[in-house]
């Protein structure tokens, strides 16, 4: 009976030496992953503040600031892509635009890009998608409308996104087909349903819309 007490507590104390060691070792990878994070954000910060202002200074034609960045290493690249790509979205100035592409290009980001829409990973062929798009790389166009074919949404709607950027007239039979399909596939799922047929239907003239706003955008904007 006494060895049976003793094999008890001996057990216990085992296991309270075990969940110990466990929260000790869980807390360690907790503060180690959020220092690594926190360096890399850091060392990322410090990155961007370096170029910044290299970016700037090329986009209003310094030619010394344009050499800075080709000769920028490759572990640099795509934070220097990204500091001259993201500001697009909102300023979509033709002559920024342009200029952009040509450092793009000269940085050559595109060829990363099309590594990108290869992924495996999806956030990368959504941000190739969508940093294509902005800069107007209509050479892209076919790949933008196969996306929308990707198992995943999130790729689905970058491509929708850079098309709409693209504005190219050729992709909007494509994009027409596409979207039909995808909305015939939820109305027949959701036929035994009124609302859900109502839904479909709202969804359906909003594609309609989507797809009448880039076909009047590209008719009125000079190529």
């Amino acid at each position: 009976m006494g060895g049976t007490s003793l094999d008890a507590e001996s057990l216990a104390r085992l296991l309270l030496w075990t969940s110990i060691v466990l929260v000790i070792a869980l807390t360690a990878v907790v503060v180690v992953e959020r220092t690594v994070f926190a360096l890399l954000r850091a060392r990322r910060l410090q990155v961007e503040g370096r170029y910044a202002p290299l970016v700037r200074r090329a986009l209003a034609g310094d030619g010394a600031a344009h050499g800075l960045l080709v000769a920028s290493p490759a572990r640099h690249r795509l934070v220097v892509a990204r500091l001259l790509i993201e500001p697009l979205v909102d300023d979509r100035d033709p002559a920024r635009i342009t200029r952009t592409r040509v450092i793009v290009a000269a940085l050559s980001f595109i060829p990363i890009a099309d590594r990108y829409l290869r992924s495996r990973f999806w956030w990368r062929r959504a941000v190739a998608l969508r940093a294509l798009g902005v800069l107007e790389m209509r050479g892209h166009t076919a790949a933008a409308v196969a996306a929308l074919d990707d198992p995943h949404p999130d790729v689905r709607a970058a491509a929708l996104d850079a098309l709409t950027y693209l504005r190219d007239v050729a992709s909007l039979p494509a994009v027409v087909v596409r979207l039909h399909g995808h909305l015939q596939s939820k109305f027949r799922l959701g036929r035994s349903s009124g609302v859900n047929r109502m839904v479909a239907e709202s969804a359906h003239r909003r594609a309609r819309n989507r797809v009448r706003d880039v076909t009047i955008t590209q008719a009125t904007t000079p190529l």
